[in-house]
């Protein structure tokens, strides 16, 4: 008995009369996974010589869901767009990138420059010798920055370049240039709040704790350790808002003690209650390590409010 090639039978096959069954070919079926969501069932259809019904049920088979279009409008341009089936993401809100820098900066930034770019000598830049006082696109483009935190792959190129650029003595800023006294400066007191300001100082945690202490026992003290008065040369870290001239100061026992070169607790709170008894404030220093009992923090505060 001769051996039947089902393969063969198979392709014989007859469906309809006159018809016979077309196996899909791995090129159609490539073709159907690059081009299912840029073309439509019917353009497919013609493009491969095959019936709607035949690329619709390969398409169910293969798991290959079409995106319907959808149509968006530009906030800006007022244009539509197309978005989900041209390979743009359905999130899309503006039709363009220019769109895009207009809502969020303002303005149109410059071209970036590309690797290989030729910079013309001579050129001025677009920026150069406009402020935030007398142009919008920068007081913008400024207000985006305040508080931007570089990621590391950033902070290290930027250290990197800077090693590079200051190699060379004559290109460093201070080059020739003699430098302020610090020792000097810090006995200004504008300049000392200046400095205290720009550190954008908060709370610690010793700080924080006292802050809520004076909070649950309506106590009158307010927090002024951020730079808001400055007494002499010292930032006092609490006053009294009663009338009253007297000040609390929270001091780590590291930074006030080990740091300073003070060999006991009395000699750095006795640098300090100096300081301010020139101007006639009276001094509390609490140290770190007694806000571990906050009964005994408590009645010194008390003690030190009656005048004890």
């Amino acid at each position: 008995m001769a051996r039947i090639n089902l393969n063969e039978l198979a392709r014989n096959v007859t469906l309809k009369e006159g018809k016979k069954y077309r196996f899909w070919t791995s090129e159609e079926v490539n073709f159907l996974q690059k081009n299912y969501n840029k073309l439509t069932i019917k353009e497919l259809a013609k493009k491969l010589n095959r019936t709607q019904d035949s690329v619709g049920h390969k398409l169910s088979k293969l798991k290959l869901k079409k995106r319907l279009p959808v149509y968006k409008t530009c906030p800006i341009c007022k244009k539509t767009f197309i978005v989900g089936v041209t390979g743009k993401p359905r999130s899309l809100k503006f039709c363009s990138p220019k769109c895009y820098h207009i809502s969020h900066r303002g303005f149109i930034p410059p071209t970036p420059f590309k690797k290989g770019h030729k910079i013309n000598k001579g050129k001025t830049p677009w920026n150069k010798g406009l402020t935030k006082q007398t142009d919008t696109r920068i007081l913008v483009a400024s207000s985006k920055l305040i508080g931007r935190k570089l990621n590391e792959k950033a902070r290290k190129k930027i250290s990197k370049k800077a090693r590079e650029r200051l190699k060379d003595k004559t290109k460093h800023p201070m080059y020739k240039k003699s430098r302020p006294d610090i020792s000097l400066l810090n006995k200004n007191p504008e300049f000392v709040k200046k400095r205290i300001t720009g550190l954008i100082k908060k709370p610690n945690k010793p700080e924080q704790f006292l802050i809520k202490l004076f909070e649950k026992y309506n106590l009158p003290y307010k927090y002024v350790g951020d730079g808001k008065i400055i007494i002499g040369t010292v930032n006092p870290d609490f006053i009294n808002c009663n009338g009253q001239k007297k000040i609390i100061e929270v001091f780590g026992v590291y930074w006030h003690l080990a740091k300073k070169g003070f060999k006991t607790k009395q000699q750095a709170e006795e640098e300090r209650r100096k300081i301010f008894a020139e101007y006639g404030f009276k001094t509390l220093v609490i140290w770190e390590d007694e806000l571990k009992n906050m009964s005994k923090v408590l009645d010194k505060i008390l003690a030190f409010e009656k005048g004890i």
